[in-house]
């Protein structure tokens, strides 16, 4: 029977430590998230830019479509294609 408890002591002293280094890694992983912080904010500020620009693209190529789909548009069109015939 003695040699059990060593084993037994061996096999606790090795499921503390397991368990211990992963509450270690637990807390390193969540006080480390500070550090992102700032890039995660600098991120979602460069997503609110870009969605702004895709709105304001969307919206130019709304513009330029209607100018091409005009009549006055083909006329002007026609009227150059004469000019260079």
């Amino acid at each position: 029977m003695p040699g059990t408890t060593f084993w037994v002591a061996i096999a606790v002293i090795a499921v503390v430590a397991i368990v211990g280094n992963t509450v270690l890694e637990i807390i390193k992983a969540s006080g480390s998230g500070g550090k992102f912080k700032p890039r995660i904010e600098g991120l979602e500020e460069q997503v609110h830019d870009l969605e702004s620009d895709l709105l304001d693209a969307r919206h130019r190529v709304e513009v330029l479509e209607k100018i091409v789909t005009s009549q006055k548009y083909d006329l002007g069109r026609e009227i150059d294609e004469l000019r260079s015939s």
